[in-house]
């Protein structure tokens, strides 16, 4: 567990950080498990960060963005950080650029009824692709004001976790914003229940 030198802006201030190996957002993962004699014969990787100091991470839980991001495309190899323990809100630091890391968050955190549906062709870049494997997230912007912060609904990641890779998908003909007001919009009806109790995902394959 490493303590973070530098402070996300406003209220939310990371104490201790830890990566993620197994999922993200309390989405299970199989597959993705290290055993404890796989974590011993496993070299780790030390990143340079300006955040977090220096952190240690296994190559299985480095998620490779073959595309980049928007405006990022030349950094493809990313980790997925905890910002506090029972916090809704992760960092999404690179491994190729210490100082590069975006603020995620699962949109049906504040946004229930939050559904995107993408074609199997959109998403050829992660490879063979299982809808039970994907976990969508947003980028968070948040500002001196917490009270003022955003998220960007309309270019969510989408994480395959079978095989740990990722994309940016920019959504078409969509009514999402870049900076959809986290606080200020009026709460949204979450979406209905399906009929085995569990609620829907934030994406649904064609």
């Amino acid at each position: 567990m490493y303590a973070g030198r530098n402070s996300m802006r406003g209220s939310i201030v990371p104490t201790s950080v830890r990566p993620i190996p197994t999922s993200i957002f309390s989405t299970p993962s199989a597959g993705c498990f290290l055993t404890q004699r796989r974590r011993r014969e496993v070299s780790l990787m030390k990143i340079e960060t300006s955040r977090f100091g220096t952190i240690e991470v296994s190559p299985d839980q480095v998620f490779t963005f073959p595309m980049g991001l928007l405006g990022f495309a030349k950094y493809k190899e990313f980790v997925v950080i905890d910002h506090t323990e029972d916090s809704p809100f992760k960092w999404l630091q690179s491994v190729e650029e210490g100082s590069l890391a975006f603020i995620i968050t699962d949109p049906l955190f504040f946004c229930p009824n939050y559904q995107i549906k993408v074609r199997r062709s959109e998403l050829s870049m992660l490879k063979t692709i299982g809808e039970d494997d994907l976990v969508v997230s947003v980028i968070m912007t948040i500002p001196e004001n917490p009270q003022d912060m955003t998220a960007n609904l309309l270019a969510p990641l989408i994480f395959n976790m079978g095989n740990r890779t990722g994309m940016q998908h920019v959504l078409t003909n969509s009514s999402y914003s870049v900076k959809f007001s986290v606080l200020k919009e009026k709460p949204a009806n979450p979406l209905p229940v399906l009929a085995d109790g569990k609620r829907p995902k934030a994406i649904s394959l064609s």
